[in-house]
């Protein structure tokens, strides 16, 4: 029977790595700090015109170049030295933050500018990003990696739970130019934590930017079909059980006297993530990573679909739980395959696309779940895409037997207790 220690979050490569550790500590910061801004941005704009209609506008500006912005920054994490990209890209998240201040303080709020310095840090963050994510594999070995990629996915978790209650209390107590001045501050302290890195130069040297080059992830794709599997998973469980979209509504709906009921159940999928981070000491040996992102999926769209049918708050939030729970284990295991699977010279291209494909998603989820809403019922949108998630990950698992069978090689080695800052890239995957 395994023990606690086996069971909970293996701290193995934050105690091995040191450039690990500064990474993840300057992104798990910066994190939080960027949920501030993320909060106060949909305040601003609310207090200046109260439009919903103007909140919808602050994704609507930002979405294209997100999109755009995460595939080239994919080229440019595997054709510069990703240190360097991730340290420019925490300087103008920065500076950004800084001209929020600005706006604020001397131009009494300009919405016009509210919005595009929104969507100017969120894309040049989104640019910056494949460098930081495709950095894993040069800084932590192989057999560390899953383990890795669940320490670095509590920066997500962290700082959605951690962040926009620390950013209302600033706002409140504070006022709005503090939550853009403490986001500025860790932005620097993730630029500082980049300086201690190594350089982590490209692999192949002397390649520039180009078309190519930056649709050449697009193409190797051809050749990936455990990636191919992977990506369309996540669009399957994203476009079809992910009705965030209709919490307000399902809120008002089944909690009409407890208004704060909502936030409960907002925060009810990442305390589910949270909590797999938590007790996800038995990924650390998990190979059969297909077969993982096919049965999370499935207790995703499970969950979702009896959420969609089940009445009272604490039955609600355990099923958002149990969903979010399943999600952190499938996007570790997807993104362990992406690593794994990918060559190590198209790392960062492949990250711009995967990061592509996780930013449509939710917002493909939201139009999907809002129009099946409006030609059924909110009840029904839920459940019916819940149903919908199970038997699309069953499809894709049978049409593409190379995502669903994709394996690792086991660690077959022990941890020693030397500091190791040397990594070797992720080269012994298979299929069966």
């Amino acid at each position: 029977m395994p023990n606690l220690r086996e069971l909970t979050l293996d701290l193995e490569p934050l105690r091995v790595s040191r450039d690990f550790r500064y990474m993840w500590l300057g992104g798990t910061i910066s994190a939080i700090g960027t949920q501030f801004t993320r909060v106060t941005v949909p305040f601003l704009v609310y207090e200046r015109t109260g439009s919903v209609i103007a909140l919808g506008v602050i994704s609507a500006v930002t979405l294209l170049p997100m999109l755009v912005c995460s595939i080239i920054g994919g080229a440019v994490a595997d054709i510069f030295d990703r240190r360097l990209v991730a340290r420019i890209s925490a300087a103008v998240g920065g500076v950004t933050s800084l001209l929020h201040v600005v706006n604020v303080v001397f131009f009494d709020t300009q919405l016009w500018a509210v919005y595009a310095l929104h969507a100017i840090g969120t894309s040049l963050l989104m640019g910056g990003a494949p460098a930081a994510r495709s950095a894993l594999p040069f800084v932590v070995d192989r057999e560390r990696l899953t383990s890795a990629l669940m320490l670095q996915s509590t920066t997500y978790t962290t700082s959605a739970v951690v962040g926009p209650a620390m950013g209302g209390v600033i706002i409140a107590s504070l006022g709005v130019r503090w939550a853009f001045i403490i986001d500025a501050l860790t932005f620097a302290f993730s630029f500082a934590c980049w300086t201690l890195i190594k350089p982590i130069p490209p692999i192949a040297s002397g390649a520039r930017m180009s078309a190519a080059v930056i649709f050449d992830g697009f193409r190797a794709l051809r050749g990936h079909k455990p990636i191919v599997g992977s990506f369309l998973a996540d669009v399957n469980a994203m476009v079809f059980g992910m009705p965030q979209a209709l919490f307000p509504a399902i809120a008002r709906h089944r909690f009409p006297d407890h208004p704060t009921y909502y936030g409960l159940m907002v925060a009810s999928i990442p305390f589910g993530m949270f909590v797999a981070t938590i007790f996800s000491g038995w990924t650390r040996n998990v190979t059969r990573h297909g077969i993982v992102v096919v049965s999370s999926i499935i207790v995703w769209g499970v969950a979702i679909a009896f959420f969609g049918v089940v009445d009272g708050m604490f039955v609600s939030c355990l099923c958002l739980a149990a969903a979010g729970a399943a999600d952190m284990i499938s996007g570790v295991s997807r993104n362990a395959m992406l690593q794994l699977s990918a060559s190590p010279e198209l790392q960062g291209r492949m990250q711009g696309v995967g990061m592509a494909v996780w930013t449509t998603g939710p917002a493909l989820g939201d139009v999907e779940a809002s129009g099946l809403a409006a030609l059924t019922s909110i009840n029904t949108s839920v459940f019916l895409g819940g149903v919908s998630c199970v038997l699309g990950i069953g499809i894709i698992a049978v049409a593409i037997p190379e995502f669903t069978l994709f394996r690792a090689y086991a660690r077959t080695d022990t941890a020693t207790d030397e500091e190791s800052d040397v990594a070797t890239l992720p080269s012994a995957v298979q299929s069966e």
